[in-house]
């Protein structure tokens, strides 16, 4: 049995792979992406509780402690959660370019089992984008230098914005844009070496930087294309619907409708839509580091282009057949 892409791939070649992978699997994508975020809703929940009960058991304080410390527990969680999510993606991408039937208990249980890896390399690529966020959080904190004052006039936020946004401060804002870009396109293909090789945080890193290293810059411009496809996708997709949701408020003002129905109406339609968008979106960025990840594979290690009906099965993990 032939696997499907066992050919390298040009750049449209490959955002056609990842558009297909996405339509062969779309159900179980999407299932990957509705666990993820109802674990993020009932986070998110219990990360404000644990705040409010901390801040009134320090006197009502509001610090970066009283707010870090307490939610310090529930991002480890969210981490977790981000990568069963997007291990879960990348098994499937796998299974759709393996030929065979989608399976979801086994891309849930191969997903499962890279949690501790993938987790770790999450962790690794947001360590290395710290001084850039340490950047960017140093450039706000200096704009605004009189937090207290902060709620008492619209004339001091306006004039901190302004400092914000002057051309030393951009030209930052792009350094340290440009150095997630980079730094991304080095971990592109760490997340799917930690799923489909077994390799530990470190291994798969070093895995990734050596598949991309002679063809980085092509990457780094695929890289940025996909994410400005992706804002266009998601973009447009909010744009239509903002604007059906803007003609069913003014439905609602000509029959007569409170000011609160149609406002609503607005309000949670929007919420509703954007919940609905980001669900659609989001398996796209799993599927693209896992179809990059066997594409440089095949360019520079000669990818097996052939596997058994047996190899599909792929107990233990798909790592044995390549």
């Amino acid at each position: 049995m032939k696997i499907f892409f066992t050919r390298y791939m040009n750049l449209a070649q490959l955002f056609d792979s990842v558009f297909y992978v996405y339509k062969k699997s779309f159900a179980y994508q999407i299932m990957f992406v509705l666990l993820t975020q109802t674990i993020y809703a009932a986070v998110a929940f219990a990360a404000s509780v644990a705040i409010v009960l901390y801040s009134g058991l320090t006197g009502g304080a509001v610090s970066l402690f009283t707010v870090f410390l307490p939610a310090l527990p529930f991002l480890l969680v969210l981490v977790v959660a981000y990568a069963f999510g997007v291990s879960g993606n990348i098994a499937l991408t796998y299974q759709v370019r393996a030929g065979g039937r989608v399976r979801a208990s086994e891309a849930l249980s191969l997903a499962a089992r890279s949690i501790p890896r993938v987790s770790c390399v999450i962790l690794l690529q947001f360590a290395a984008k710290t001084p850039a966020i340490a950047l960017l959080v140093l450039n706000v904190t200096l704009s605004f230098q009189r937090p207290e004052a902060f709620f008492l006039s619209d004339e001091y936020i306006l004039s901190a914005l302004e400092s914000l946004l002057t051309p030393y401060n951009l030209f930052w804002v792009l350094v340290a844009l440009a150095n997630f870009v980079i730094i991304d396109t080095s971990f592109i293909a760490a997340v799917p070496a930690a799923v489909f090789e077994r390799k530990g945080p470190l291994a798969a890193v070093k895995k990734s930087c050596a598949l991309v290293r002679k063809d980085y810059w092509k990457l780094f411009a695929a890289g940025f294309l996909w994410l400005a496809t992706l804002w266009a996708v998601q973009r447009s997709l909010l744009t239509i619907s903002d604007l059906v949701i803007v003609l069913v408020g003014l439905l609602n003002d000509s029959a007569s409708l409170t000011f609160s129905a149609s406002y609503f109406t607005v309000l949670y339609g929007s919420i509703g839509i954007t919940a609905v968008v980001v669900t659609l979106v989001a398996p796209l960025g799993g599927i693209f580091p896992g179809m990059v990840y066997f594409n440089q594979r095949i360019k520079h290690e000669a990818l097996e282009t052939e596997i058994s009906p047996e190899q599909l099965d792929y107990q233990g993990g798909p790592d044995h057949v390549f």
